[in-house]
């Protein structure tokens, strides 16, 4: 292999992101509470001690599945009057596209009972929509 190429991932690599992808799929359909580490193991087809070995605990997991990055436009080069619409219709792609992943969804279906989800879901606006907005808004 050359300096140039890419570096296979490991078995371990491979298991790690086989954990987080059930995760990301039983979160996203079940909440935080419905979804328990023996659910992930089990959707992930290993044992759940696996899952605390590579992520610690049910909170890390769910912190590391319940990425969200909003990729807002820049509201400055948006008609003030299409700032609304355009804010509306970016949530709701990430909220339905492929391309961002469940991050959101799990944020969502989790906050209301869970507090870990509610401050993740309190940062991704703190640190995500309250600058755009801060942006084009009157002080």
């Amino acid at each position: 292999m050359t300096e140039n190429q890419p570096k296979k991932p490991g078995k371990s690599d491979r298991t790690r992101a086989k954990i987080l992808e059930a995760a990301k799929l039983l979160f996203a359909e079940h909440g935080y509470e419905g979804a328990s580490i023996r659910d992930v193991a089990a959707h992930a087809s290993i044992d759940p001690a696996m899952v605390i070995r590579y992520f610690r605990s049910k909170d890390e997991l769910f912190a590391r599945a319940a990425v969200v990055d909003l990729q807002l436009p820049a509201l400055r080069v948006i008609d003030r009057n299409a700032i609304g619409e355009t804010l509306i219709r970016r949530f709701l792609e990430v909220w339905e596209g492929p391309a961002s992943g469940p991050g959101m969804a799990i944020l969502l279906r989790s906050a209301t009972s869970n507090e870990l989800a509610a401050e993740k879901l309190r940062d991704v606006f703190g640190n995500q929509v309250r600058p755009v907005i801060a942006a084009v808004a009157d002080p």
